[in-house]
């Protein structure tokens, strides 16, 4: 019986919760991402059960688990209403959408960056990268310079879309592309999240439910479908080609597939094992983070990035052959129990509107970098640890800062040859 109320309370905070960003007049923005993601990644609450990896019983839901995404979806709620009826928090800065030389000579820089790092990569590992290889293949044989060229391939991809015409949004379109078929689709879903969120910074407020009810449940569940349909579909043709891909529908229903790819429906089981085995930590991982975000991999001079896992997994999944996905509430709840949740949710929230906040005042030549953010945090995060989200940031803020020092060097040297021509 607790159980079921939990469930009940549960699924009327998600509705209102959905509700008021879908029906309230608002813009697109970090909360909208980040509310609609926390009841995505948390679907399997719904239902009263989660599955888990291959070989692992299916699980019934620990109350911790209801009452942590109560709380978290209470508190989206709360700082969704605050910010959007706060007009000092939302009111946006004058000059944030002035356009300058600048932004042409950074997206120079990022295709040239995206086309030395793809075509070394292409020398180095050969056709194999793009097709005949499965995607665990690649990532056993490729180094730390894969993960810098995807997420150098979503700011570009970002960038050009947002700042050129049609032949550079077909451009980063291709870039995307090129993603996948390498066997990642996560530069998709970060790019199509930070495009978004930034044209919906342009666009007036709006009740979507009101003005949309047919096209946006229709926009939000196809574009989930898609990202989890495309996921075994990249991995059959990697392993051999279109013919694959053909055999691929013809042996599975959409429905399977889709249930197949839909890896968000999964991540709630490591939060549930950690509840129900009361696993716990020394809180370690979560102090040093943060250190993620230096420019230095971490492996250096401290830990991984990867040491939650390390510690769960040997623990909870040791049969399980690869790593897993992270869980941020549940790396705080293995860490200080229901203090760390609280932290936790507190934390996210208070960065959802810092990152409002920003999208309205930074200046437009930043604002790509820090929809990029927002949507690791807003939705990325939900699956990840402090570490790796603190990781993914840092692969896409240093190489923007030196690549944007270096626009203001080409600037800074131009303006005498400029004169000089001038004077000539």
């Amino acid at each position: 019986m607790h159980s079921v109320l939990l469930q009940i309370t549960y699924t009327v905070f998600a509705v209102f919760l959905v509700g008021y960003l879908l029906t309230a007049r608002r813009k697109i923005d970090v909360f909208l991402v980040g509310g609609v993601s926390a009841v995505l990644f948390s679907l399997p609450l719904f239902f009263g059960s989660v599955s888990g990896p291959p070989g692992f019983p299916v699980r019934i839901i620990e109350p911790v688990v209801y009452v942590s995404f109560i709380y978290l979806l209470g508190t989206i709620l709360v700082g969704a209403v605050l910010y959007d009826y706060s007009k000092v928090l939302n009111s946006a800065s004058s000059n944030t959408l002035r356009k300058s030389s600048q932004e042409n000579w950074i997206g120079c820089l990022l295709v040239m960056a995206w086309i030395l790092i793809f075509f070394w990569l292409l020398q180095k590992y050969g056709a194999g990268l793009l097709v005949g290889e499965s995607k665990r293949k690649i990532m056993d044989m490729v180094s730390w310079q894969f993960t810098v060229f995807m997420y150098i391939s979503t700011l570009m991809a970002v960038w050009i879309f947002f700042f050129q015409g049609l032949i550079g949004k077909s451009f980063a379109v291709g870039v995307l592309i090129i993603c996948l078929l390498i066997g990642q689709r996560t530069p998709l879903a970060l790019s199509g999240i930070a495009i978004l969120l930034l044209y919906g910074r342009k666009w007036q407020p709006v009740s979507l439910a009101f003005r949309y009810p047919l096209l946006t449940p229709l926009i939000i569940i196809s574009g989930i479908g898609f990202v989890a349909l495309i996921k075994p579909v990249y991995a059959h043709f990697k392993a051999g080609g279109i013919t694959q891909v053909i055999n691929l529908f013809s042996t599975s229903s959409i429905s399977d597939l889709v249930a197949r790819g839909s890896e968000f429906m999964r991540t709630q089981y490591i939060f549930n094992e950690i509840v129900l085995q009361d696993f716990s930590t020394n809180g370690g991982h979560i102090i040093r983070g943060p250190l993620s975000l230096l420019p230095f991999p971490r492996e250096l001079y401290t830990t991984p990035s990867t040491e939650f896992n390390n510690l769960f997994q040997s623990e909870l999944f040791p049969n399980h052959p690869s790593g897993m996905a992270y869980n941020s509430l549940a790396e705080f709840y293995a860490a200080a129990g229901s203090l760390g949740i609280l932290v936790v949710v507190m934390a996210f929230v208070f960065s959802l509107m810092v990152l409002a906040i920003m999208m309205n005042r930074v200046r437009l030549t930043f604002m790509p970098v820090v929809a990029i953010c927002s949507a690791l945090i807003a939705f990325y995060s939900y699956r990840n640890s402090i570490a790796v989200t603190a990781g993914f940031i840092r692969f896409i803020v240093w190489p923007f800062l030196i690549i944007w020092l270096g626009t203001q060097l080409l600037m800074v040297l131009g303006r005498p040859i400029s004169r000089g021509i001038e004077q000539s």
